[in-house]
């Protein structure tokens, strides 16, 4: 099927209304400097806005006349530039004053570790640049039904050189993918599989310029409470090299048991599939709670120097409402702990006094709290900038926040800028920032063929989409079956889809994490873990 076919097909069978304001007219805000544009013969407020990657309505607040007055050719506007986003990774460039983690060492020989109390198999295995399935096989008792990690135990490690490099796999000369989602019921499901989905033929469209060939299947999901075997068999009748979908859990064993046994699997949306636990052909883009917490802990504990960084948790009493994160903080601690990191815990609603008291003069101070909600943002945002101007010299104060601010922060210029003022660190799975050339070329060309804006969600369904087909497409051609935890460099748009093995013979789970530092000279850094 061609990507103009689908346009039409998209438009005509999938019926919703999106509700949504574009991401580039929430974040118009976030500016550095200005420049004066002449308007030429011809030119449009959004001709322009689009050159510059910002708002309408920022040109219109920067040039008040354009209120009352029609753009005209040979006047003179002042237009806000948007601010700059580079990428940091962690080991590459210090996000911060604290230098970055130090490396990992390279052993050509086996090594022996004495359990710490907290430590797991996982925690174990990052901490020595090895596999949880290579640890286990150098301790054959720890496949014993039963077997429990104590305090104390002896465990052997195993040499982590890179063995010697295996012939070059064999990629696919052609990518057959199946997508099956529910895109004609109607809904907020429907809605957001038509966008991913259109993100996804998108990508297919820049495969196929770069010499790609890919065949592309869209299927309609039926009801949850409906059989797929029907369309597993059209499946299974055209071949898969590649499956998207389904959406509704009901569904996740049959296509498993029903798919060509050499198929990939990606679920796109849920992180609650069982199945990824016993198929190993099996993707999940959204990692589960628990999996999501340790990942953002372990990016937060790379991302400084455990010798130069002070962190302080700001905790509610137990049963509280308002701790939506506990979790994340327990993993945090429990990470910071074992990287011996040295942390102050305070009642949630310790006031200024009480903090500017806990800060450790002459070193790097972090501020976080177990709990993401409104208030907390605003208190947190506000309480940080107050103490960063009267902190003593040599003394450094920056805020934890969660991925949720990010979307309060794109409507609420308040807290936009507060986030800046106060040396932000956000921990986030994704990150879309519409005002790079990537991103603004991308919703251009998505206006274009399918005459919509995104979706108000996050993460952005069509970008979420674009980087499926490109990271997926671009594995299968370049490793074939083997494709995996492979890492490419590719350009994408809002995750970092890289992949973690869940168990021996179980299937994989996106290790997407990103730091979002906003700092207080208005640009920002995205911070990854390469390891």
């Amino acid at each position: 099927m061609t990507i103009k076919f689908w346009k039409k097909a998209l438009r005509a069978r999938v019926i919703f209304i999106i509700i949504c304001v574009a991401f580039a007219t929430s974040t118009s805000a976030q500016t550095q400097k200005t420049e004066e544009r002449k308007v030429e013969r011809g030119e449009t407020l959004y001709k322009i806005s689009r050159e510059y990657g910002v708002s309408i309505e920022d040109i219109i607040s920067q040039n008040p006349a354009l209120k009352t007055e029609p753009l005209k050719a040979g006047q003179t506007l002042r237009i806000a530039l948007p601010m700059a986003v580079n990428r940091t990774a962690v080991g590459d460039t210090p996000p911060a004053a604290p230098s970055a983690a130090p490396a990992q060492n390279v052993r050509t020989a086996p090594a022996e570790h004495k359990v710490k109390k907290g430590e797991t198999l996982w925690s174990i295995s990052r901490a020595y640049g090895i596999t949880v399935d290579e640890l286990i096989a150098a301790n054959p008792e720890m496949k014993e039904v039963g077997y429990k990690l104590k305090k104390g135990r002896t465990i052997a490690i195993p040499a982590n050189q890179p063995a010697t490099a295996a012939p070059a796999p064999k990629g696919l000369a052609a990518v057959n993918i199946s997508v099956v989602l529910p895109l004609q019921e109607g809904g907020v499901v429907a809605a957001r599989s038509a966008e991913y989905v259109r993100g996804m033929l998108l990508a297919v469209q820049q495969l196929k310029k770069q010499g790609r060939s890919v065949r592309v299947h869209v299927y309609e999901e039926p009801p949850s409470a409906e059989s797929l075997r029907g369309v597993m068999q059209r499946i299974g009748a055209h071949g898969a090299d590649l499956i998207v979908g389904p959406a509704y859990p009901s569904h996740w064993s049959e296509v498993v048991a029903l798919s060509p046994a050499d198929a990939k699997i990606v679920i796109p949306f849920s992180s609650k599939v069982q199945q990824v636990a016993t198929c190993p052909r099996l993707f999940m883009l959204n990692a589960p709670a628990q999996s999501e917490e340790g990942m953002l802990a372990e990016l937060v504990a790379a991302s400084f120097h455990k010798d130069a960084t002070h962190v302080i948790f700001l905790t509610h009493r137990p049963g509280d409402a308002c701790a939506d994160k506990g979790g994340a903080m327990a993993a945090l601690k429990n990470r910071l702990a074992l990287d011996g990191y040295k942390t102050t815990v305070l009642p949630a609603d310790a006031d200024l006094t009480v903090v500017k008291g806990a800060l450790k003069k002459g070193t790097f101070n972090l501020l976080a709290a177990d709990a993401s909600d409104a208030d907390t943002q605003q208190r947190l945002q506000s309480l940080t900038v107050a103490l960063r101007q009267t902190l003593p010299a040599g003394t450094q104060l920056a805020l934890l926040g969660y991925d949720s601010w990010l979307d309060r922060a794109a409507g609420n210029s308040a807290l936009r800028e507060g986030l800046y003022a106060a040396d932000s660190y956000v921990a986030t799975t994704a990150f879309y920032y519409p005002y790079t050339r990537a991103a603004m070329a991308f919703e251009a060309d998505y206006k274009k063929w399918f005459g919509a804006d995104f979706l108000a969600v996050s993460p952005r369904m069509a970008p979420l989409g674009y980087d499926t087909a490109l990271a997926f497409v671009s594995g299968l051609t370049s490793y074939g079956r083997a494709y995996g935890t492979q890492r490419q460099a590719l350009p994408l748009l809002q995750s970092d889809l890289r992949f973690a093995k869940q168990s021996e013979h179980g299937g994989y789970v996106n290790q997407s994490a990103w730091l979002i530092h906003y700092k207080p000279d208005k640009t920002i850094d995205k911070i990854a873990k390469t390891r």
